[in-house]
C-alpha cells in the first residue's frame, strides 16, 4: 500500500470522524457532490532517505490534511478528530502555518502536516 492509501485508511478506520464526514475523505480534491464537512489531504512531499552507498532506506512522504466545514467551529472540531485518529494509527501531525478559506462560499479549513516512512 501507498502512504496515501494507508492515511486515508487511517482517517476512514476512526468512527468518531466517519460519523461526521462518511466517506467523504478524499485526495487532492473534493467531489462536486461533497456536502460539508469533509477532509481532503494532499501530498507535498516525497522524499527518499538513503544510506551512504545510496541504496534506498526509506521515504519519507509528506501531507496536508484538510478539515473542511462551513464555519470556523466545524472545521475545528473536525480538526480535533483528525488528530485522534491519525494518533490512533501512530502518524505524527503538526498544525500547518495557516488556515484556508474558500472565498466562494466562506468555508473555512484547518489545516495539519503529516509525515509518513515507508519503507
Amino acid at each position: 500500500m501507498s502512504a496515501a492509501s494507508d492515511l486515508r485508511a487511517a482517517l476512514l478506520a476512526h468512527t468518531p470522524l466517519t460519523a461526521l464526514v462518511g466517506q467523504r475523505v478524499r485526495q487532492d480534491f473534493g467531489d462536486e457532490s461533497d456536502d460539508y464537512p469533509f477532509v481532503i489531504f494532499k501530498q507535498t512531499g516525497n522524499n527518499p532517505i538513503r544510506g551512504l552507498d545510496g541504496s534506498l532506506h526509506a521515504r519519507a512522504e509528506d501531507f496536508q490534511v484538510e478539515s473542511w466545514g462551513t464555519t470556523r467551529a466545524a472545521s475545528a472540531a473536525i480538526h480535533e478528530l483528525v488528530e485522534a485518529a491519525l494518533l490512533a494509527a501512530d502518524i505524527e501531525c503538526d498544525p500547518a502555518e495557516a488556515d484556508a478559506i474558500d472565498p466562494e462560499v466562506w468555508a473555512k479549513a484547518c489545516i495539519w502536516n503529516v509525515r509518513i516512512c515507508t519503507t
